[in-house]
């Protein structure tokens, strides 16, 4: 049985595969007796998990086997069951990819990888199995993508009432909640044939980036404070202090782990409706995220099955954008 899998791409490049199938999860009275002394075991799991990312992600950003690049897909994918109270089961797949330049090298990440999940899923005490690629590539073309939903970030342009920085990109960070994704789970139940698809993709700054956001930080961050006007004195802008705030945030995160995100949805267009609404209201606090549709033939699941993050990433970037923003130097009026 093969656990990992090397195809090459049209382009030459070399995609990796592997993952694993997780077959059980704990029972609270298993977590009561490890985190006996945690006051919140949903807090504890959750650091763990945040643990994991951040391994994988130093791995991507020490790995010199000549990998360009990784990618962890957590899938929830359903099967029609019969005589049961409920339409569907649920099965959870952990997937590792890796691009690299040879065989052997990609081998060695995706094995270093696999141990990092497979560590942490066993000191949470779930069990899992090595998944057989042959038959997970098998389950993933049963997905019914008649109809494929993405939940993405908000976009908008603020206009900040000054001459100085009339304008900014705005953006909200999604927020930290205590939802779990249960309700999520009662929708997929529902539903034989259906899928939701976690994808990361660790990624580091580029200078350019670096340098564009520290800008933003400190010109909104002045106007916040306010500007000395002849004639008025200080002006303070208060548009501006909510966007400092943000861009300080993600100014201060830039030498820690950090992922580009894929959360898409597939079955058939009533399905992915309701499923994909549930899972935006337990993830957003007001309007971070919202919810666009992808063509079935763009995302090409089964044929793109390999490099599928990177795929479905390009496709994000260029789909349902807000034109007044990435036509700023043609049409924008103030």
């Amino acid at each position: 049985m093969s656990s990992i899998s090397i195809t090459e791409l049209a382009n030459g490049e070399r995609v990796g595969l592997g993952a694993v199938e997780i077959t059980a999860v704990p029972h609270l009275s298993i977590l009561q007796k490890r985190f006996s002394t945690v006051a919140n075991i949903d807090t504890e799991y959750k650091h763990d998990m945040a643990r994991l990312l951040s391994e994988i992600f130093q791995n991507y950003k020490n790995n010199n086997d000549g990998c360009q690049d990784i990618s962890l897909e957590i899938l929830w994918s359903t099967q029609e069951v019969k005589n049961q109270p409920y339409k569907a089961s649920i099965t959870l797949h952990i997937i590792i990819r890796v691009i690299g330049s040879n065989n052997i090298n990609i081998e060695n990440t995706i094995t270093s990888l696999m141990k990092i999940c497979k560590a942490t899923l066993e000191f949470g005490k779930y069990e899992y199995k090595d998944s057989n690629i042959n038959e997970l590539i098998s389950r993933v073309r049963s997905i019914n993508n008649q109809s494929v939903k993405a939940i993405v970030k908000s976009e908008r342009l603020e206009i900040l009432q000054n001459q100085i920085m009339p304008y900014c990109f705005a953006f909200d960070k999604i927020p930290e909640t205590e939802n779990d994704l249960s309700r999520v789970v009662s929708s997929l139940i529902d539903y034989p044939n259906c899928a939701v698809s976690f994808q990361l993709i660790p990624i580091t700054y580029s200078a350019e980036e670096v340098n564009a956001i520290d800008g933003c930080v400190q010109m909104l961050d002045t106007l916040s404070k306010g500007i000395m006007t002849q004639g008025v004195g200080n002006i303070s802008f208060a548009l501006a202090e909510k966007h400092a705030e943000t861009y300080k945030y993600y100014s201060g995160k830039k030498n820690t782990a950090a992922f580009t995100f894929n959360i898409l949805v597939y079955g058939m267009q009533s399905e992915t409706n309701v499923i994909a609404t549930r899972m935006l209201a337990q993830l957003n606090n007001s309007s971070e995220l919202r919810i666009i549709s992808l063509s079935s033939d763009d995302v090409r699941k089964d044929d793109n099955f390999y490099p599928l993050p990177w795929a479905v990433h390009e496709i994000i970037l260029n789909a349902d954008r807000n034109k007044s923003i990435w036509n700023i130097g043609h049409n924008l009026k103030y």
